[in-house]
């Protein structure tokens, strides 16, 4: 039983008060554990509980109360990290009254903030900022004395949604950023990470703080008893005549999608008197469902009721569908992207429909937690889209023959029914980030010796790399003019690296486009990419409204648009995939079984039938290759994104033929003579002796070309760095060794093919 009171005790009576007017008769077991560590030890914290299960409040309240008991003359302040600004703006409201209620200030600090809002953060000796990682990097490159003395004040980090920066760059500026103000502060800062899916406690405390892992507590809500409801339909398009295989995604794009999302929209439609979140894969995606939704509205005389919420968007319009979902007042169908997987408040949620299969187990979870808040069971409705099996598109495409989507889907809920989500892919900052955070260190002081600069970066115990790595980095941004050596062996920044440090674009550590603004009578619709191709009298599809381009201004990079009837399209780019290798080897068991889970509806049954039965037929389940010794091979291993596209890097520097990959990654084409022949390599040779020989081949003048990047800031690296942080963090080479080694060849055709290859002889390249 849950020792409610005990905790409530411990709490500051303005808190015990504040909990009192809110009618909360319990605390839940998370904040009942999370408020014994936070006011009963100095451990840093991880809590991971389901959305809108009340972890800002496991997190918030015990700090709060122990800001109202410090007695400090110089102001206490607890920092709120969020991903997302609009995730800023909804705990602001949402702890605004509790802040106002304990005379605690509160500011959100991001770009959309004004600097009269933030220049109250000196005025209040107890203080609550909430904040993204680009402004806490803005603070400490243009504001660094502010920076300072904040620092000083800071009690704790709230780090909230903690596994979107688990293993991506933005986590490593992250990471960075906290031992940075930490060592300003010169004292240990409690730092607090909040989440609903984390994979690996021990890798996910080595992240949070790589100084002391062991002082990390990990609280875990449990989800006993909680039932899901779930069915997982499968849809059948008219049948497509396609020939060529680089047809298909041009097909889908355009063909394809209007008959499946119009399904998708009439079987939502029948949800509408209920409040609904669907979630498709892409904007375009969202767009089209809200788009084909409101026609039926119109078509049944009812009012529009299908809304959309993504990226693209403006602020403001993003805002207008949050605050309808929040008022309640009206059922709504949301079609939405990430921007709406994380916590942001829109009510209660009856439904979640998820449009094709989910990228991720940890996406998938975010998304399902939307729905069966207030007692009630979530909800789940999935939908997927594959070509009839003796199709032309099917023939010819290995991810449609295995029903790839279908399958997909069904290992991510497998997963989540056994709790599984991915780890974190890497541990430590990468040499693109440190070389980033070099320059932001620079920026800040105005000037280090690289003995400094050193123990700045290394004494954090995240950055992983050597002495001699750190120097090649320095000599690397020596040579593009970004830093320049004193006299007296201070480092500091060029003309160039103090224009480059003090731009926009220096503060995020993602890829970012220009963009064109979309107007209509003067108002800010959306942004969309510079790169897409757009002329005047296009018709764009964009908050779920249709428009005709009428003009468009390049020197202002805007694009002014008026309403029409007639149905365009959205700009979208297309996402990398990223599927962890524990899906793929999922997604065999379950083509490899007999089961059939009790929800799938009849047409995802016969999906899955077909795939199993091609599968067979092709007696890959005795051996995983399709093609001749002597010839090219259609492998299937079944890996992740990161393992694939290794055996492609290793199969290509060890052999110097470049492999193809299928479709969605359901397979990798090659010359057979040039998997033996890495085989052979990876027999006789050490996993070092392997990366040296990649550098080397990656590295050579005829190959620049093709010298693999590992994110936005690579470019301040050398090639060999760049190749070498591309190799730890963007592909996993043990595992694609591991693959390439398990590969069986298929059989001689006959005693012929047998005896050339006996007699052929394998040089090693080293």
């Amino acid at each position: 039983m849950v020792d409610t009171k005990s905790a409530y005790s411990v709490l500051h009576p303005k808190i015990q008060k504040w909990i009192y007017s809110q009618g909360w008769t319990h605390l839940n077991p998370a904040q009942v554990e999370s408020i014994h560590t936070i006011l009963g030890t100095a451990n840093d914290l991880i809590v991971s509980a389901p959305t809108a299960s009340g972890k800002t409040e496991a997190a918030f309240l015990p700090l709060i109360s122990d800001l109202l008991s410090e007695d400090n003359p110089s102001g206490s302040i607890i920092v709120y990290v969020s991903p997302l600004k609009a995730l800023i703006n909804d705990q602001w409201q949402r702890l605004d009254s509790l802040c106002k209620e304990v005379d605690i200030q509160i500011i959100p600090w991001h770009g959309d903030i004004s600097a009269s809002i933030k220049g109250r953060v000196t005025q209040s000796l107890k203080t609550v900022i909430l904040i993204t990682p680009e402004s806490l990097e803005a603070m400490l490159i243009n504001r660094p004395q502010l920076a300072r003395s904040l620092s000083r004040k800071i009690s704790a980090f709230v780090l909230d949604e903690f596994h979107s920066f688990v293993g991506a760059h933005r986590g490593e500026q992250l990471l960075s950023l906290l031992y940075r103000y930490t060592r300003l502060a010169n004292k240990h800062i409690r730092r607090i990470a909040l989440s609903a899916t984390l994979g690996d406690k021990e890798l996910v405390a080595k992240l949070l703080a790589p100084h002391r892992p062991k002082n990390v507590k990990h609280i875990q809500a449990t989800e006993e008893g909680q039932s899901i409801r779930l069915i997982l339909r499968g849809y059948l398009p008219p049948e497509i005549d396609v020939q060529e295989e680089t047809n298909q995604e041009e097909l889908e794009n355009n063909k394809e999608r209007p008959d499946f999302y119009s399904h998708v929209s009439n079987e939502i439609y029948k949800f509408s008197k209920s409040t609904n979140l669907i979630f498709p894969n892409d904007r375009a995606s969202a767009e089209l469902i809200v788009d084909y939704g409101n026609e039926l509205c119109e078509q049944n005389s009812n009012k529009k009721c299908f809304w959309v919420h993504h990226g693209m968007l403006s602020k403001e319009v993003r805002e207008d569908v949050e605050q309808k979902a929040r008022n309640g007042s009206e059922a709504m169908s949301i079609a939405c992207t990430t921007t709406l997987e994380m916590g942001i408040d829109i009510g209660a949620v009856d439904t979640v429909f998820q449009i094709g299969a989910a990228h991720s187990v940890s996406s998938l979870r975010q998304r399902l937690g939307r729905s069966g808040r207030r007692g009630k069971a979530p909800v789940l409705r999935a939908f997927v889209q594959e070509p009839p099996i003796d199709s032309p598109a099917s023939q010819s495409n290995y991810a449609y023959m295995f029903r790839e989507s279908l399958l997909r889907s069904m290992a991510c809920l497998d997963l989540i029914s056994s709790n599984w989500y991915e780890p974190p892919k890497i541990e430590g900052i990468s040499l693109s980030i440190a070389a980033h955070q070099i320059l932001s260190s620079l920026a800040q002081t105005g000037g280090l010796s690289a003995g400094q600069l050193w123990q700045v970066l290394h004494a954090s115990d995240a950055f992983s790399y050597s002495s001699q790595d750190f120097i090649e980095i320095l000599r690397s941004l020596g040579e593009k003019d970004l830093i320049i050596q004193l006299e007296g062996g201070m480092l500091t920044l060029s003309e160039r690296g103090e224009k480059l440090t003090h731009s926009m674009d220096f503060y995020t550590v993602f890829d970012t486009e220009r963009e064109f603004s979309i107007l209509s009578s003067g108002n800010l619709i959306a942004k969309i990419p510079i790169t897409s191709l757009i002329a005047v009298d296009d018709y764009m599809l964009l908050a779920g409204r249709r428009w005709i381009v009428k003009s468009i201004n390049e020197s202002s990079k805007s694009i002014n648009v008026s309403p029409t009837n007639v149905r365009g399209k959205t700009p979208v780019n297309k996402a990398k995939l990223d599927i962890h290798t524990r899906i793929r080897k999922k997604m065999l068991d379950i083509i490899q079984s007999n089961d059939i889970p009790g929800y799938l509806d009849d047409q995802a049954i016969e999906f899955l039938t077909e795939a199993r039965d091609k599968y067979q037929s092709l007696d890959l389940c005795k051996l995983p290759i399709l093609g001749s010794r002597d010839g090219l091979v259609t492998w299937f291993p079944w890996t992740g994104s990161a393992t694939i596209r290794g055996i492609k890097v290793l199969l290509t520097s060890l052999t110097d033929e470049v492999p193809q990959i299928g479709r969605k990654e359901v397979s990798i084409t090659t010359n057979c003579s040039s998997i033996i022949q890495a085989q052979a390599y990876l027999r006789d040779i050490s996993p070092d002796d392997v990366k040296n020989q990649m550098l080397t081949f990656f590295t050579s003048t005829s190959h620049l070309a093709i010298t693999p990047s590992s994110g936005k800031w690579s470019w301040l690296l050398t090639d060999k760095l760049r190749c070498i942080d591309y190799f730890e963090r963007e592909i996993n080479i043990p595992e694609a060794i591991d693959e390439l080694l398990s590969f069986t060849p298929p059989p001689f055709r006959n005693q012929k093919d047998a005896d050339n290859t006996a007699e052929t002889q394998v040089e090693s390249p080293l």
